[in-house]
Protein backbone atom coordinates (compact mmCIF):
# COMPACT_ATOMS: atom_id res chain seq x y z
CA UNK A 1 0.00 0.00 0.00
CA UNK A 2 -0.58 2.40 -1.29
CA UNK A 3 -1.23 1.13 -5.09
CA UNK A 4 -0.74 3.35 -6.72
CA UNK A 5 2.18 5.10 -5.76
CA UNK A 6 3.92 7.77 -6.81
CA UNK A 7 7.06 7.41 -4.24
CA UNK A 8 7.31 4.33 -2.24
CA UNK A 9 5.13 1.12 -0.97
CA UNK A 10 5.20 -0.72 2.24
CA UNK A 11 4.11 -4.22 1.55
CA UNK A 12 3.04 -5.60 5.54
CA UNK A 13 3.59 -9.41 6.59
CA UNK A 14 2.62 -12.22 9.18
CA UNK A 15 4.37 -11.15 12.46
CA UNK A 16 6.85 -14.73 12.09
CA UNK A 17 7.59 -14.27 8.10
CA UNK A 18 11.46 -14.04 7.10
CA UNK A 19 10.81 -12.52 3.74
CA UNK A 20 12.33 -11.59 0.59
CA UNK A 21 10.76 -9.50 -1.94
CA UNK A 22 11.97 -8.01 -5.65
CA UNK A 23 10.82 -5.08 -7.99
CA UNK A 24 10.63 -6.38 -11.56
CA UNK A 25 9.53 -4.65 -14.72
CA UNK A 26 6.70 -5.54 -17.18
CA UNK A 27 9.83 -7.56 -18.65
CA UNK A 28 10.96 -9.66 -15.25
CA UNK A 29 14.17 -8.19 -14.95
CA UNK A 30 14.48 -7.38 -10.99
CA UNK A 31 15.16 -3.69 -10.18
CA UNK A 32 15.27 -3.39 -6.94
CA UNK A 33 15.45 -6.16 -4.13
CA UNK A 34 14.69 -6.00 -0.32
CA UNK A 35 14.25 -8.14 2.77
CA UNK A 36 11.74 -7.36 5.69
CA UNK A 37 12.49 -5.28 8.54
CA UNK A 38 10.07 -6.86 11.20
CA UNK A 39 6.75 -7.27 9.26
CA UNK A 40 7.40 -4.66 6.37
CA UNK A 41 9.08 -4.63 3.27
CA UNK A 42 9.28 -0.99 2.12
CA UNK A 43 10.19 -0.18 -1.53
CA UNK A 44 12.01 3.44 -2.78
CA UNK A 45 10.51 3.20 -6.49
CA UNK A 46 10.91 7.82 -6.34
CA UNK A 47 13.76 7.20 -9.02
CA UNK A 48 11.72 4.53 -11.22
CA UNK A 49 10.02 5.93 -14.55
CA UNK A 50 5.85 5.87 -14.53
CA UNK A 51 5.08 2.44 -14.71
CA UNK A 52 3.34 -0.66 -13.85
CA UNK A 53 5.82 -3.32 -11.91
CA UNK A 54 5.59 -6.66 -10.75
CA UNK A 55 6.65 -7.25 -7.03
CA UNK A 56 7.58 -11.04 -6.20
CA UNK A 57 7.17 -11.86 -2.37
CA UNK A 58 8.71 -14.98 -1.02
CA UNK A 59 8.02 -15.75 2.46
CA UNK A 60 7.36 -19.12 4.88
CA UNK A 61 7.98 -21.11 1.90
CA UNK A 62 5.09 -19.20 0.22
CA UNK A 63 5.65 -16.66 -3.38
CA UNK A 64 3.07 -13.80 -3.86
CA UNK A 65 3.00 -11.97 -6.89
CA UNK A 66 1.64 -8.84 -7.15
CA UNK A 67 0.89 -5.69 -9.67
CA UNK A 68 2.31 -1.75 -8.37
CA UNK A 69 0.96 1.08 -10.69
CA UNK A 70 4.39 4.25 -10.35
CA UNK A 71 2.12 7.44 -11.25
CA UNK A 72 4.35 10.64 -12.32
Amino acid sequence: YPNPTVDEFTITLPEDADAKAELMNELGQVILRQTNDGSMIKFDIRALPAAMYIVRVQYNSQIVYKKVIKKI
